[in-house]
């Protein structure tokens, strides 16, 4: 089925007619990216992926204690 290739390495693979279709249905407020994640059964970052939107959640970083204590002089 659907492997964790992401579309983006394949020239020549890049799924217009879905972003179009998605993007129209947008705009009238009729579908949202959970939504059609849900009647496609897709997760909806394999969506994101296919529809080359990049995923905008906060992204956790740990900072060690070194880096928080000042340098002496």
């Amino acid at each position: 089925m659907l492997g964790d290739d992401p579309v983006t390495h394949h020239p020549g693979e890049v799924p217009t007619l879905l972003t179009k279709a998605f993007e129209l249905a947008e705009a009238h407020g009729s579908l949202t990216l959970t939504g059609l994640a849900r009647e496609l059964r897709w997760r909806p970052k394999r969506l994101r992926e296919l529809l080359g939107r990049p995923d905008q959640r906060p992204v956790l970083r740990l900072i060690t204690n070194a880096e928080t204590q000042p340098t002496p002089a």
